[in-house]
């Protein structure tokens, strides 16, 4: 049976890493089209549409009003509207460039190798090994910490009806106690099974 190394839990490709198999990530189209304008001397980055803070904003409009929030703003999306018609230009560029697809590939090469060997040792007679040993620790982990939650959650439960059966039975010990007329003042007695009443 195949195991692809990317499809693992967590804890397992931590595990792997640092037997010197960490899961590489694969670089996405822009991240790839960067790279290539960046060997043809063309430093472009792709527009980033967050929207941020609106402190600047804030300021703005608490020194100047809200007309220069308007402008501001429109200042702004023009410029950002520039970048994304650079972007797209310098983009468009480099995907009909005839060596990009080589450069895309030799760029992709690198991460299918290294996942290539990583899957290699997972699926070896060791590594499925090594795999199925961190999955029993996991599993007898998970198992331990289940057993755990479960004894925390019974002496909670417990703590909780003590605490109602303390309130239940306190309650009825001070309404059986002749209570003093209501001319007096208020008395609080204590006695000698430490209840106190008033």
């Amino acid at each position: 049976m195949f195991i692809d190394a990317k499809q693992l839990p967590w804890p397992v490709q931590q595990r792997l890493a640092s037997k010197g198999y960490s899961i590489p990530v694969a670089k996405t189209l822009d991240q790839i089209v960067v790279s290539f304008l960046t060997l043809h001397d063309v430093n472009v980055k792709p527009v980033n549409f967050s929207q941020g803070s609106n402190v600047s904003a804030a300021l703005i409009a608490a020194t100047y009003g809200p007309l220069m929030v308007s402008q501001n703003a429109m200042m702004k999306g023009q410029a950002k509207a520039a970048s994304l018609q650079e972007w797209t230009s310098w983009k468009q560029w480099a995907l009909s460039h005839p060596d990009f697809q080589a450069f895309k590939e030799g760029e992709m090469g690198d991460f299918k190798i290294e996942l290539a060997r990583i899957n290699d040792y997972v699926n070896s007679p060791e590594g499925s090994a090594f795999v199925a040993s961190i999955e029993a620790e996991r599993k007898a982990n998970l198992a331990s910490e289940q057993v755990l939650m479960r004894r925390l959650l019974l002496s909670m439960v417990a703590i909780g009806l003590g605490i109602y059966a303390y309130v239940a039975v306190h309650g009825a010990y001070c309404k059986s106690i002749p209570q003093p007329s209501k001319s007096s003042s208020p008395v609080v007695k204590i006695y000698s099974n430490g209840f106190m009443c008033g």
